[in-house]
């Protein structure tokens, strides 16, 4: 029998519990940062506390809301199926300040009619400011003299030779 790794073992327990398939892979990363987080010390031996603070470093990271939504999910499965402790049996939600990880506000993509009416009045002739004017005036003559080149010398009049 083939030793599956971790990460297979607790897909599979995710399966089993209903996890949607195309999030697995995700909880399984949470659980592995989990892991690294507890490290040196092993999943038995992690506390109530320990997850909280996990949660919390997550949002001092700048993990959105659903993202440590979704980790405390992974721990919770992990913690109450796979490696039982008495504290995960009644789990209570340990998400941090809840400023910090409100889900952001979701709003209705812009249509082009209010673009046009926020731009309206103002004029984007895509103008550099006048400091940039030696850098495009020298971008200009590469690109004529590489078009040049590439007329006289290049692919075009040697297609025309090889006609005749």
């Amino acid at each position: 029998m083939a030793h599956s790794s971790f990460r297979e073992q607790f897909g599979d327990l995710a399966r089993k519990k209903g996890v949607q398939e195309s999030l697995i892979p995700y909880w399984a990363n949470w659980v592995m940062a989990w892991g690294k987080y507890l490290s040196p010390r092993k999943f038995v031996d992690a506390g109530e506390s320990d997850v909280e603070a996990f949660l919390q470093h997550l949002a001092d990271q700048g993990k959105a809301g659903w993202q440590i939504e979704q980790a405390e999910a992974a721990l919770k499965l992990l913690h109450q199926s796979r490696y039982p402790a008495p504290w995960s049996a009644d789990w209570k939600v340990r998400q941090p300040l809840a400023a910090a990880t409100a889900s952001p506000e979701r709003r209705p993509p812009l249509d082009e009619e209010f673009l046009r009416a926020r731009h309206q009045g103002k004029s984007d002739r895509g103008e550099l400011p006048p400091r940039f004017a030696p850098f495009i005036d020298e971008i200009r003559a590469a690109v004529r003299a590489r078009y040049c080149q590439k007329l006289c010398f290049g692919v075009w009049p040697q297609r025309e030779v090889w006609r005749v």
